[in-house]
């Protein structure tokens, strides 16, 4: 089973702020709109997620896996008797998303975009 990449994902009160405090450690923006309140940061092959709270409401912590075969992924969960967070979306042109949570309750995000490929 593949299962994409992994974003660790921050729950934060600005995207801006937290982007000026990892960029001084030495991560670079990727992705993101900071007047939306989200970014992806890298820094060498790890992935950072920096996302306000209209994003990922209480959670402050995600674990987001990207990229995989999305509609496989999902029939894996299921088999494993994984219970989806809520409604699992499966968007018929190989998007798709769906959620569910660890034993300690963290969130594990699986989201998937139409021709979406792995990050170098």
């Amino acid at each position: 089973m593949n299962l994409g990449w992994v974003d660790v994902c921050l729950g934060v009160e600005s995207a801006k702020v937290s982007v000026e405090f990892y960029q001084r450690l030495g991560f670079k923006m990727v992705e993101g709109n900071l007047e939306e309140n989200w970014a992806v940061m890298t820094y060498d092959h790890f992935r950072l997620g920096i996302y306000g709270k209209e994003h990922m409401g209480q959670q402050r912590m995600c674990l987001n896996f990207r990229g995989s075969d999305i509609r496989e992924t999902m029939k894996f969960a299921q088999e494993n008797s994984l219970t989806f967070v809520q409604e699992s979306k499966d968007n018929g042109d190989g998007s798709g998303s769906f959620h569910i949570h660890d034993p300690d309750g963290f969130e594990l995000f699986f989201d998937t975009a139409p021709g979406e490929t792995k990050p170098e």
